[in-house]
Formats: structure tokens, C-alpha cells, sequence
């Protein structure tokens, strides 16, 4: 079964995107990518997807900057993003500034399912929990 949950991207290493790509895709979702934070901005603000996934180093902006724009904008405010990268010392910053959870490169790719199918369990029960209680007359 294909499930129609949106997951974007984003690295500047192709052969990490395109790993990912696959894993994703093959997990049944559906997936776009970008190669830099400028592109991701762009294409969250597009696209809406429904989990962001992001590397920390990247070129023209990076993974930090570009989650931080997305937390400000309130049609993307609430996307979470799973950030990824080779260095432990950016892990405790990028949970600071609010990504959703935090994996290191190289990574396995179930747990990378795991993580994404977490953020999209706990987006949902979030999206409920904000819905506003009908009212009903006696």
C-alpha cells in the first residue's frame, strides 16, 4: 500500500539524495528534492510537504537557515524536519532551533522510516489536538 505523504529532500550530496530518494520511495511515499536551503524554502513554501528531510551543510543557504525561515513563515510553520548530518556537534544546535529529531550520516535507512513515520504520527495527533471541539446545542 502507497501511502500519499509528501517528503522533501533536501542535500547537496547526490549520492546521499539519491540513496534517500530511494528509500523513500520505495517506503511508499511521495518525494521531491532540492539540493540546497534556498531550493527547500522555495519548494516547502510551494509544496507543503508533509515532512521536510535536511541536511545541515549546503551551499547558498544552509539546512539550519533554511528551517529557521520555515518556522517563521506560518504556511510552513508547522512542517517537521528531520535534520541530518555527519557532525555531532551540529545535533544539539539543530534541536535547539526546533528540528523535529536529529540523525547522523551516515544513517540506516529504517531508521530513517522510523523517524519520518514518528514525525507524521506525531504532525497528526498535533492537527487534531488543534482542532477546535464541536459545540453542540441542548
Amino acid at each position: 500500500m502507497f501511502d500519499k505523504t509528501r517528503i522533501l529532500i533536501v542535500d547537496d550530496d547526490a549520492d546521499i539524495l539519491r540513496g534517500t530518494i530511494l528509500r523513500m520511495s520505495v517506503a511508499g511515499y511521495q518525494v521531491m528534492s532540492a539540493q540546497n536551503g534556498m531550493e527547500a524554502v522555495e519548494m516547502a513554501t510551494e509544496y507543503l510537504p508533509d515532512v521536510i528531510i535536511m541536511d545541515v551543510r549546503m551551499p547558498e543557504l544552509d539546512g539550519l537557515s533554511a528551517m529557521k525561515i520555515l518556522q517563521n513563515q506560518k504556511q510552513t510553520q508547522d512542517i517537521p524536519v528531520i535534520i541530518l548530518s555527519a557532525s555531532l556537534m551540529d545535533r544539539e544546535h539543530a534541536l535547539d532551533v526546533g528540528a523535529a529529531y536529529f540523525l547522523t550520516k551516515p544513517f540506516q535507512g529504517d531508521a530513517l522510516i522510523e523517524t519520518v513515520r514518528v514525525a507524521i504520527r506525531q504532525k497528526q495527533s498535533r492537527q487534531v489536538s488543534h482542532s477546535p471541539v464541536p459545540q453542540f446545542q441542548t
